[in-house]
């Protein structure tokens, strides 16, 4: 909160002062600065000065890390992963935790503790996330807290033989595909994608929130066919977020 009530501050003394404005930010940061590029990806971010935007946020914030600026990959990172595209933020998530960022950190450990994104990897996971509970970030402590404890395993009770007259098979359901877009470790996230998706949608899709240990799915069910399902994945791909075709379950 501090963070953005000076950024906020910082833009309208600038205005004041005749200083940059968020267009001359902009032009700025095309020319190469990477201080301009760096704060036009954090006002997109949190919505100070600027439209709340995410493809925005991210698109000026790849500029500030290609200009080198030192934070920029981090933020990137975190922006892509909230955003439901993991695999685009991996790669910048990885040089971030490595370099010591708390939240970066967390994030990969998320990733790697869910085991979607990335093979599963529950060394590792507990790893990140030690090293940002050392740091001071809560949610890391409260991750490693779930981390150790073990999962249970539901015991199933043993099978009961019985006879029953024969019964016509019920009808198959309209819906027997569904799609997953993201795991989320902030749930807040996971309702965020969906608000940005739905008017889009149409409401054609019936949308799920599913959490286990910590991570949210959103899932998407009324598609026909498989066919119907991949091609909805395949046009989420290209705008860069993961989607996963499932089979409704009976």
């Amino acid at each position: 909160m501090a963070l953005k009530i000076a950024l906020a501050s910082l833009l309208a003394m600038a205005a004041a002062m005749g200083q940059p404005t968020l267009e001359e930010l902009k032009r700025a940061a095309i020319s190469g600065d990477r201080e301009a590029a760096f704060a036009l990806g954090r006002a997109y971010k949190l919505g100070d000065e600027a439209p709340l935007d995410t493809r925005e946020a991210a698109r000026w914030l790849e500029k500030a890390a290609q200009l080198g600026h030192p934070k920029a990959g981090g933020e990137l990172g975190l922006v892509l992963f909230q955003d439901g595209k993991g695999r685009d933020a991996l790669p910048w998530l990885k040089a971030a935790a490595q370099a010591g960022d708390a939240r970066a950190q967390y994030a990969l450990g998320t990733i790697y503790f869910a085991g979607e994104i990335a093979p599963p990897d529950p060394a590792q996971a507990k790893a990140l996330m030690t090293r940002a509970a050392r740091s001071g970030l809560p949610a890391a402590r409260e991750a490693l807290a779930i981390m150790a404890t073990p999962a249970v395993v539901p015991v199933q009770p043993a099978p009961r033989v019985t006879v029953q007259a024969p019964q016509i098979a019920p009808a198959k359901p309209l819906s027997e595909w569904e799609v997953q877009l993201g795991a989320f470790a902030v749930p807040g996230n996971a309702r965020r994608l969906w608000q940005e998706l739905r008017p889009r949608l149409a409401g054609s899709f019936q949308p799920s929130f599913r959490t286990d240990r910590a991570i949210t799915r959103l899932r998407l069910a009324g598609f026909p066919s498989r066919a119907a399902a991949e091609r909805f994945c395949a046009n989420q791909r290209r705008q860069k977020r993961d989607c996963l075709e499932v089979r409704t379950k009976s």
